[in-house]
């Protein structure tokens, strides 16, 4: 019998169906999430009995670490002797664990110091491959890898929503119940009840009340520094209705637990069971539609803003940064603004610019102080700009926007604006003076280069007039010199046919014919004479000889191109455009240099110096942006 494959034909592609294994098969575990270098595979022994959409999933990503309850038994043989772990609670991507009592366990207080252990790195992978809680299923190591020694039976008893609120493990959040309530933003007024316990032996510390019982609970302002940091990172991330154990560690557990006070902690690592009751969010820019709301919800964010800035810790610097940018945003929504809501804009703009000066972000404050100008001068926005502008190393931007401030400024205001404006003007002066020095040999090479090109035009110049000069004397004597020569060659001729004759006579025989015996005596030449030519010299001597015809000039030929063969190929050297980029903002301006435009370098890096024998001269400079002016120079000819 032959198969349908052996009966197909050769030239048609046949799809490869992939293998479906059966459940019980050995399979490769997924690629690891957490532990990369393992390699596992497993059997699924049962799945969950029913997902619910609600179901919690074990995850491990960015932010998110569940907490899984597993019970794992070696399987016996001959290479695996080991005892068995029974049921372990941890959180996933951690090492160390916690051994459980029950399987099954409400409990909400934290697990004690004595019941922890080592977890074995596979089981974290073991556990994201079973997923849902009630799945199990039997593991081993692939192709001989000393990862997992034998074969282990795992069953994910319970899975927990968890958070790393922070990215590196040191806070950590359990979420015992989700609520379905909203979850609390920035200035949100929450109720909720907490109490906390040391992690080493799990003394109770502190405690508002029954966890459940919201009479009891406690009012707290998100985001005001009303408690520890951790406590609030904790309230932010649990819905109304929600109930979570948050671990701290001892980094972060510094603080006080209430609001008015009560127990203040430092460099204590504690667990504290939160329990979250009511969440009052501010509106929303665009939910502001009353005026009158609106501006006093923003005349409020204003008075935190400035109580946080007074503070002057980074983080109160950051809290007023945010109240600053949500009055901001609440007065943009506004469709008509009235005078009273300009003046506070411009109000909540400025202080937002000295927030920024005082976080150290230059380009933030700029742009805000900026967006104040646009409506109007101000001395304050001129200041904050010029103080944002010497910041950035934009020191001819500083000094204008400072004197800018200084003839605006009231009376109580300008020593604070000389000040400034003197240390900005020193910081230019410094600063240029650093520049020349680092780029003195450049504009000297320069220099050097315009008065070579300057000396060579003034020579080549020069070289053109006496050629010049010299071909037009030539001219002028040749014409001289052909005057004269026409008539003597007429006047001469007679006398010179008058000799030829006389020689021809007493050398030719008789007319007649006949013979004539010899004479004793020769024929004397001796008193033949002849006449004195006149001596040439110059031009004449070049002349052609008595009774040679002369022509006249040739016609002159008009467009007579030279053929191709005969002209000299010059390959002339393209002159290419030369620019000069410079750091200098009062550089004067050489011949032949013209200003183009001006443009920010950002991340400019100035290498430190070494002087002789490797000493380091300047030290290494990094700025986060430069201003550069950028100049266009004569190009140079081909001879350069």
């Amino acid at each position: 019998m032959v198969s349908p494959t052996e009966a197909s034909s050769d030239d048609s592609e046949q799809e490869e169906v992939p293998k479906v294994l059966p459940p019980e098969a050995w399979r490769p575990c997924p690629d690891p999430k957490v532990f990369k270098d393992l390699l596992l595979e497993w059997r699924c022994l049962e799945e969950a009995d029913t997902v619910e959409d609600d179901e919690e999933e074990a995850r491990h990503g960015v932010g998110e670490r569940s907490f899984v309850r597993l019970f794992v038994e070696p399987q016996p043989s001959e290479h695996c002797l080991s005892a068995p772990l029974g049921a372990v609670e941890f959180f996933l991507g951690e090492e160390s664990g916690y051994q459980c009592i029950q399987e099954e366990s409400s409990d909400t207080r934290p697990p004690q110091e004595l019941n922890r252990l080592d977890i074995p790195r596979w089981l974290t992978e073991a556990a994201l491959c079973l997923r849902f809680a009630g799945a199990q299923g039997r593991f081993r190591s692939r192709e001989g890898r000393p990862d997992l020694i034998g074969e282990h039976h795992v069953r994910l008893i319970a899975v927990q929503r968890g958070s790393d609120l922070l990215g590196d493990g040191a806070i950590l959040l359990r979420q015992l119940r989700v609520g379905s309530g909203p979850r609390p933003r920035d200035a949100a007024t929450v109720r909720a009840c907490w109490r906390a316990w040391f992690q080493r032996n799990l003394e109770l510390i502190f405690s508002t009340g029954d966890p459940e019982n919201p009479a009891e609970a406690v009012e707290v302002v998100i985001d005001e520094d009303e408690v520890m940091a951790a406590l609030q990172l904790g309230l932010k991330h649990l819905k109304a209705g929600s109930r979570g154990l948050l671990r701290v560690s001892a980094d972060w557990g510094i603080g006080q637990l209430l609001p008015s006070g009560g127990p203040t902690l430092r460099s204590a690592a504690i667990w504290i069971d939160i329990c979250m009751h009511e969440v009052q969010n501010p509106p929303l820019p665009g939910e502001l539609q009353d005026l009158q709301s609106c501006l006093e919800f923003v005349e409020h964010r204003k008075v935190q803003g400035n109580g946080h800035l007074a503070n002057g810790d980074a983080a109160s610097i950051a809290r007023a940064t945010r109240r600053y940018e949500e009055g901001i945003a609440a007065l943009a929504g506004l469709k008509e603004a009235p005078a009273s809501a300009a003046a506070l804009l411009a109000a909540l703009r400025r202080n937002l610019a000295l927030a920024h000066l005082r976080r150290g972000r230059w380009a933030d404050a700029e742009s805000v102080c900026s967006a104040v100008l646009q409506e109007g001068l101000d001395s304050k926005a001129f200041f904050r700009r010029g103080a944002a502008r010497l910041g950035l190393e934009d020191f001819d931007g500083a000094v204008e926007d400072l004197r800018e401030a200084l003839g605006l400024a009231s009376e109580t205001e300008v020593p604070a604006v000389r000040r400034e404006l003197a240390k900005a003007q020193a910081r230019r002066k410094e600063w240029q003076q650093g520049q020349r020095k680092a780029f003195q040999g450049v504009f000297d090479k320069m220099t050097l280069q315009d008065e070579a090109w300057e000396k060579r035009q003034k020579e080549a110049e020069e070289k053109a007039k006496e050629e010049e000069a010299r071909l037009l004397h030539e001219q002028e004597r040749e014409k001289e010199s052909l005057a004269p020569s026409t008539p003597e060659v007429a006047e001469t001729q007679p006398e010179e046919d008058n000799i030829t004759a006389k020689v021809s006579a007493m050398v030719e025989p008789p007319a007649s014919g006949a013979i004539e015996p010899e004479q004793d005596e020769a024929a004397d030449f001796r008193n033949v004479t002849l006449p004195k030519r006149p001596q040439e010299t110059g031009i004449t001597a070049l002349m052609p000889p008595p009774g040679a015809r002369i022509s006249q000039a040739p016609p002159k030929v008009e467009n007579y191109q030279v053929p191709s063969f005969l002209r000299k190929k010059q390959q002339k050297k393209p002159c290419e455009p030369r620019v000069l980029w410079s750091v200098v903002h009062n550089l004067a301006l050489k011949k032949g240099m013209t200003f183009n435009r001006r443009f920010v370098i950002s991340g400019f890096e100035l290498p430190r110096t070494l002087g002789p024998n490797d000493r380091q001269q300047s030290e290494g400079k990094v700025t986060q942006q430069m201003v550069v002016n950028e100049y266009l120079l004569a190009p140079a000819s081909s001879d350069a």
